[in-house]
């Protein structure tokens, strides 16, 4: 490859890419065979891959199995009840929030739906916060404080300790800050515009006289993102599997048993159908499951198709070599 990029000829480079996104995106694959339990005289049962609902279950296990390099003929297969597998997951979720105040409070966890892609079985499951990121800060209108104050004599209201002249219109002007302080909220992120009063005094049962106002503003908001999430413990649910009993297929040695046993079913049976179907290879170890991977195939074509361009060149060099020769 660094021979063919300094080379610098512009089909190279672009077969070069392709090869190196050819090898990024290829991820070892996994698939795993059926559980095999082996039993005496010569019996075996296979419990093929869980699904949750009948409906999504695949053919019938094969009517000839191979266990051990040894032929096993399929005698009865049937739909069986089956526990799905545990597992783990990580999951994440952003979750927006717009026009933030400064008194508001983000919640600490969120309703999140985990899937697990295995057998597609979804629940859904609380997450803690992981990140907060606020944005877009802004003065926007919608603030309102409701106040009620104390007449403390004549013509004086009580304001936090504070007297202050009793005004029919733009009544507190100029005691904005200290309305803000009486609400406990910061004044760096609330502006008071106008207070107004909301209707007439009147005396309350300790023979005090109160009075109703609402001031209102501006607030200073912004737009939050809060991630939420976690590792999510995929849990083993109920599903259904097939299951097949498969016995030793009698060689030219040894005579045919004949048991005459049935085994005892929980679900229904299937028939074995008439046509045989492709014969399928077991590894030797009990409930074992294999894991096959890709990556070496991919390897190797990729090997290949690095080859090709390389004879070309080399073709190409021998080629003028020997014209060369000729003149």
């Amino acid at each position: 490859l660094m021979v063919a990029w300094i080379a610098g000829k512009r089909k190279m480079k672009s077969f070069c890419l392709i090869l190196i996104f050819i090898f990024a995106i290829s991820k070892p694959v996994s698939a795993f065979a059926e559980t095999v339990d082996v039993q005496p005289e010569g019996r075996l049962v296979v419990t093929g891959d869980v699904y949750l609902e009948e409906s999504h279950l695949p053919e019938v296990l094969p009517e000839v199995y191979v266990y051990g390099d040894v032929e096993y003929v399929r005698q009865s297969c049937q739909v069986v009840e089956a526990m799905t597998e545990e597992g783990a997951k990580e999951v994440e979720e952003t979750i927006t929030y717009r026009e933030v105040e400064q008194t508001d409070t983000l919640p600490e966890t969120a309703e999140i739906t985990v899937t697990d892609e295995r057998y597609g079985a979804s629940t859904k499951k609380d997450f803690p916060v992981m990140d907060v990121q606020f944005y877009n800060w802004r003065w926007i209108g919608g603030f309102e404080l409701p106040l009620t104050v104390e007449e403390a004599d004549a013509q004086i209201y009580e304001l936090n300790g504070v007297q202050v002249p009793a005004r029919e219109e733009q009544p507190f002007a100029g005691y904005e800050k200290e309305l803000l302080n009486l609400a406990q909220v910061n004044p760096d992120y609330y502006r008071i515009r106008e207070v107004t009063w909301t209707g007439p005094s009147w005396v309350g049962e300790n023979g005090k006289i109160y009075r109703g106002a609402v001031a209102t503003g501006e607030k200073y908001v912004a737009d939050c993102q809060a991630v939420y999430g976690g590792t999510a413990v995929l849990e083993s649910v109920q599903g259904v599997a097939w299951q097949a009993v498969y016995q030793k297929a009698p060689t030219d040695t040894e005579p045919v048993a004949e048991t005459g046993e049935e085994e005892p079913w929980q679900l229904h049976t299937v028939a074995t159908p008439a046509v045989p179907e492709p014969i399928f290879r077991a590894p030797e170890r009990e409930n074992a499951r294999i894991p096959v991977r890709l990556e070496q195939v991919v390897f190797s074509v990729g090997i290949i198709l690095l080859l090709i361009p390389l004879v070309m060149m080399f073709i190409r060099k021998c080629q003028k070599y020997y014209n060369s020769l000729k003149r």
